[in-house]
């Protein structure tokens, strides 16, 4: 091969790799997740709801909007089956929230819980879109009662595993889990719809979310804290040693 060749063929080509958007993907703020996977739900049902060809599905269920094979139904099981991967992602970024805070705030094992209960969530809400109503209605409220489960779960097993994140965490998982259930028992008794349960349900599972969120940012901003003061006191005695011995060393000389 030529010179002239040589020069023209690159010593390497950049070969892309997952280490790199693994590392963007580990630095993603929980809270910035969980607002996404808001903000396409909440845009996609409202496509869908504007351009749906039944103007009475509210009396029914959301589920409603994604039987009749078109554009609305296209946004309608496009955006759940988004909004669940999405909800997939904040479930691995709270696991790895909570294990940066140490067995300190919180029991061992809350990463794991967190992340099982989440991912429960998001494989529902993405499932509930990859099985319409119309395909497999058995199949479809399997799936969808699975997502309430899940995040249910999550609920009672809050109180146990994140105990000691402070009175807000306590307070609102407190009222997030009467909300539900009272939501649950007003469904099963034919009070209210499934389309409102589905509305109370949702409100309460990304209302939570976000105070969960908020609250792990700031126990680790203070897990920070804490340990930095305990370094420079771990440190200061050592300086004072250093400086007392550099003083006597002077006067001798």
């Amino acid at each position: 091969m030529s010179s002239a060749l040589r020069s023209a063929v690159p010593a390497s080509f950049p070969v892309p790799t997952l280490t790199g958007a693994a590392r963007r993907l580990r630095a993603l703020p929980s809270l910035h997740v969980g607002a996404a996977a808001l903000i396409v739900l909440v845009g996609g049902l409202l496509l869908a709801i504007a351009t749906t060809s039944d103007p009475l599905w509210w009396q029914l269920h959301f589920s409603q909007l994604g039987i009749f094979g078109d554009l609305s139904s296209a946004f309608f099981n496009s955006t759940l089956k988004v909004s669940g991967m999405i909800v997939v992602v904040f479930a691995f970024c709270v696991r790895r929230d909570v294990a940066r805070l140490g067995r300190g705030p919180v029991r061992r094992g809350a990463a794991t819980v967190a992340c099982i209960c989440l991912n429960v969530v998001g494989v529902n809400l993405a499932l509930v879109g990859c099985i319409p109503l119309n395909t497999d209605k058995d199949l479809h409220d399997r799936v969808a009662g699975s997502m309430v489960l899940g995040f249910l779960a999550l609920l009672i097993s809050a109180p146990i595993m994140f105990n000691r994140l402070g009175k807000r965490m306590a307070i609102s998982t407190g009222i997030a889990t009467v909300w539900l259930v009272i939501s649950i028992a007003l469904f099963v008794t034919a009070t209210i719809n499934l389309a409102l349960f589905e509305t109370i349900s949702c409100t309460a599972m990304f209302a939570w979310s976000g105070m969960f969120t908020h609250v792990l940012a700031s126990a680790a901003a203070k897990a920070t804290v804490r340990a930095e003061g305990a370094a420079v006191r771990h440190l200061a005695p050592r300086r004072i040693g250093r400086m007392v011995s550099s003083r006597g060393a002077r006067t001798t000389t």
